[in-house]
């Protein structure tokens, strides 16, 4: 190539903030979600991480970076949603990173504080519907934590408000931001799984898990009350799977489960762990009062489970689509439960059922290509609130 014709200047990279915590270190959905996409996304963005932690996380990729700001763990069940306090180490990490794009799964005091600092920059936030607390009005839980849970929810509200863009993982829940903020979805995209690579065994007896982090809103206890009730009509083994809660808490839960015959608690399993016992499992119960979309029942379904819900039943999936049932008390619980520990064949024809489903709205590959495209034209657009840009083809 001739010197007069030196070769193009390639645009700088975006370089994308991800206010999450680091999945490999702290499990749970939301933060699987962020991770899969901060992967999906380093070919293209320099990715950066914006984490709670005491200690420094070292990043297990050699593209992304991670920035850690101090926590105190006390405080939190002390004074309530806290988070307030961090606002000038949240907001002085900002300055230091410089990001073009913020993007965030969580409705907490760090959302609004980066809605405010996209708002003094050229920074553009993507907030990610998480659960459908994120967009329900305030409510406390006691006295005690009311004041600062109350100013959590108006800084978390200001960033709703202020955000350039929202997406959701479902329906109802565009219905609820819609109601209740103003606002609609700019996109609406399935949580995203990688499809097994392990072939599902299922072997006698049934098993029945229990997958989530242990604390109140997850109601473990109800489980507990379910494996006991069905230990004296049936030979299923009943599995508990999750980070231990507060220490009061979980010695309560544990002393529970000491009395049920076949009820086993696992504790905190990797990712890994869970996907292989989810293998080898026939049902998967979750007796949450509410969530987002269940990474759990994506994982279950990929793995020809079906799910039995007490409450929770996004967009009315498991009930039109086939994929289990939605039992709305624990005597019916019960019943569903036994139910499908007893019909072998149904058992199996919802779980075939699962599988496709799963494939077809949460593949890893097609919903993350969509946010992907979206980040894309956000990059190219170059201005915020871009929005007449945006809906060009």
């Amino acid at each position: 190539m001739s010197m007069n014709n030196p070769m193009p200047t390639l645009p700088p990279r975006k370089r994308l903030l991800l206010i999450s915590q680091y999945f490999p270190v702290h499990i749970g959905g939301a933060e699987q979600q962020v991770y899969c996409l901060a992967k999906h996304l380093r070919a293209t963005m320099d990715v950066h991480y914006l984490t709670l932690s005491n200690r420094p996380i070292e990043s297990g990729e050699p593209d992304i970076t991670i920035w850690t700001v101090p926590y105190r763990p006390r405080l939190r069940r002390i004074l309530g949603r806290y988070y307030l306090l961090d606002y000038r180490r949240v907001w002085e990490a900002l300055q230091r990173i410089d990001p073009d794009i913020i993007y965030t799964r969580y409705a907490s005091v760090h959302m609004g504080i980066a809605a405010r600092y996209a708002l003094s920059s050229a920074c553009t936030l993507i907030w990610h519907i998480a659960s459908e607390a994120g967009v329900q009005p305030f409510w406390w839980e006691s006295f005690r934590t009311m004041p600062f849970d109350y100013l959590n929810k108006r800084v978390v509200e200001y960033g709703i408000r202020h955000a350039d863009y929202i997406f959701g993982q479902a329906q109802y829940e565009e219905d609820l931001l819609r109601r209740n903020y103003g606002r609609t979805c700019d996109l609406i995209v399935g949580n995203w799984h990688p499809e097994p690579t392990v072939p599902c065994t299922k072997r006698s007896p049934v098993k029945v898990v229990w997958v989530a982090n242990i604390k109140s809103l997850k109601k473990p206890e109800t489980f507990i009350e379910l494996a006991r009730r069905l230990r004296t009509v049936t030979e299923a083994e009943f599995l508990m799977i999750g980070r231990p809660g507060g220490a009061k808490y979980q010695r309560r839960l544990e002393t529970q489960m000491k009395h049920v015959r076949g009820l086993t608690y696992l504790g905190k399993q990797s990712n890994e762990e869970i996907n292989r016992i989810l293998g080898e499992s026939h049902l998967l119960v979750n007796t949450s009062d509410t969530e987002g979309f269940s990474n759990t029942f994506v994982q279950a379904w990929l793995h020809e489970v079906p799910v039995v819900s007490l409450h929770v039943d996004p967009d009315d999936v498991l009930t039109r689509q086939g994929l289990g049932f939605r039992s709305g008390s624990q005597d019916k619980l019960v019943q569903d439960t036994r139910r499908l520990i007893e019909d072998a064949d149904l058992r199996t024809r919802i779980g075939k059922r699962a599988r496709v489903y799963a494939l077809e709205h949460h593949s890893l590959e097609k919903n993350l290509n969509r946010v992907a495209a979206f980040f894309e034209k956000v990059s190219r657009a170059g201005t915020k609130n871009a929005r007449a840009w945006m809906a060009q083809p």
